[in-house]
């Protein structure tokens, strides 16, 4: 299947895509969208917002993924 298609299915892929839509071209942005996607999607063991607080992960955000919002 591709990703595509997982995106329709998925909530967790089709959020990880429109990260990285977005993407700033970042080393890291694919690890924070899988991160970011699998923690909204109710996975994985990181706290809310990363362990950041609330203002500082809509920094990361913006600068990884600007316009994402």
């Amino acid at each position: 299947m591709t990703a595509a298609a997982r995106a329709q299915t998925d909530p967790v892929e089709f959020l990880y895509q429109q990260l990285m839509a977005h993407a700033t071209g970042s080393g890291n942005a694919a690890a924070f969208a899988g991160m970011i996607a699998t923690r909204c999607g109710g996975g994985g063991g990181l706290p809310p917002w990363l362990g950041l607080q609330p203002a500082a992960f809509g920094c990361l955000l913006e600068h990884l993924f600007a316009g994402a919002g």
